[in-house]
């Protein structure tokens, strides 16, 4: 899926949630900032992958190095066939890498949960390395920029359901995060299937090939980022 397809998922599930009663007002399904994302994926570490910094035990935790496969293994690992990070999410180190809200800045700011709106980058952010890539592009820190449009088998993300940022009233101190992983597979997904039949491709389609990590956090406050470290 492309940036737009997964921003589009978002708007319509939220949409979808909403006319069902199932979402409150002022809440949205969104993609994580990059600061959310490393948050997650570091679960409180300052290492070099959430377990440590052993490069030898990544095989436990991810999918990756293995551009030799076959044709007919061309795409993602089921999710959660490997160990998760400490708090329960799954495949944050390769297998596909993941949609961040925000667009790519090589100065990564700073401080907590800083955001990068399109007129301050070029191409937006992918976190958490891929099944085809070496060990080092897995690491906790490493940063990608991708065309918005790029779609690939070795491209996925995640949901976060949080305050609407278009209201501007979120409290970082009290916003609950709930992550969700859609892995792809290598099938591209149409547009009109995202927009028309959005309620369809949850509990159809994606539900043969994605499968859900959801864990929530009572507060955001204190992210860590590359830079802050």
């Amino acid at each position: 899926l492309s940036w737009e397809d997964a921003n589009l998922f978002c708007r319509e599930l939220t949409r979808v949630e909403r006319e069902a009663g199932g979402l409150p007002e002022g809440w949205a399904y969104v993609l994580p900032t990059e600061a959310q994302w490393e948050f997650a994926c570091r679960a409180g570490t300052t290492t070099k992958f959430s377990f440590g910094d052993d490069d030898d035990k990544l095989i436990d935790y991810a999918w990756f190095g293995e551009q030799d496969r076959t044709p007919q293994q061309m795409h993602a690992r089921a999710v959660g066939t490997k160990k998760p990070n400490p708090w329960g999410f799954y495949d944050m180190h390769g297998n596909v890498v993941e949609w961040c809200r925000d667009w790519f800045q090589p100065n990564y700011p700073g401080g907590t949960d800083p955001f990068v709106s399109a007129d301050q980058g070029a191409g937006v952010t992918a976190r958490g390395g891929e099944w085809r890539l070496p060990l080092n592009w897995s690491r906790t820190a490493c940063r990608q920029s991708l065309g918005t449009g790029g779609i690939a088998a070795t491209i996925g993300f995640r949901l976060s359901l949080q305050q609407d940022a278009a209201t501007e009233l979120m409290d970082k101190e009290k916003t609950t995060l709930a992550v969700i992983a859609f892995e792809n597979t290598g099938r591209s997904v149409q547009h009109d299937r995202l927009g028309r039949a959005i309620s369809g491709l949850v509990v159809g389609s994606l539900s043969k090939y994605a499968a859900l990590d959801v864990l929530e956090r009572q507060s955001v406050q204190g992210l860590q980022t590359e830079a802050s470290l």
